[in-house]
């Protein structure tokens, strides 16, 4: 709570301290100077109402922005999970020389119209790992003794694997019920 309390002061700072300034100058200034009640009581409505509309405004933006990621929160899990999908197809074919470059050449294709509505960090796994795939194969099926090539290989199919724990990782969603209510733990016999 003191943390959400934090962010909203940082975030509305100026909004806070503007109007309360100029309403604790107005104070200042009144009790040195010998100035009526009813303009003191106008120039605080003033201060109020600009204090009103700054706050007003900044959480019009903010719904707005929460009704936009809504909006695209489904596009988001769809789009996470095609991306799953399509990673596992790559994943279990990529030993297959006749299949494995039409996957990743559908998968690129699909990339470049979805990428924007996977996260950052899946993005990129998922790209990374269309580089690496399209070559696996072929790094494998190097026979040179003079080279040992299964530090290269590994790093390979770490980077082709990243994109499955990413994309469950990120895409993870709240438990929608508390399971442990609806199905308790057998007991151990």
């Amino acid at each position: 709570m003191k943390n959400a309390i934090k962010v909203i002061l940082t975030k509305m700072e100026w909004r806070i301290i503007i109007p309360l300034s100029l309403a604790l100058i107005i104070l200042i200034i009144s009790v040195y100077i010998n100035v009526p009640k009813i303009v003191i009581g106008v120039l605080m409505f003033i201060i109020g109402s600009i204090f009103t509309f700054l706050t007003n405004n900044y959480l019009s933006d903010k719904k707005f922005k929460q009704q936009l990621a809504l909006t695209a929160l489904d596009r988001k899990l769809e789009t996470h999970q095609k991306a799953y999908s399509i990673w596992w197809d790559i994943r279990s074919n990529i030993y297959d020389r006749e299949k494995i470059g039409s996957i990743i050449e559908n998968a690129q294709i699909w990339w470049q119209d979805n990428c924007l509505f996977l996260f950052p960090d899946s993005r990129k796994a998922f790209h990374d790992c269309l580089i690496f795939a399209f070559n696996h194969l072929n790094l494998v099926s190097i026979q040179n003794p003079d080279f040992d090539y299964r530090k290269d290989i590994k790093e390979s199919w770490d980077v082709i694997i990243k994109p499955g724990i990413i994309l469950a990782e990120e895409i993870e969603l709240p438990a929608f019920v508390d399971q442990e209510k609806y199905f308790p733990k057998m007991l151990d016999t």
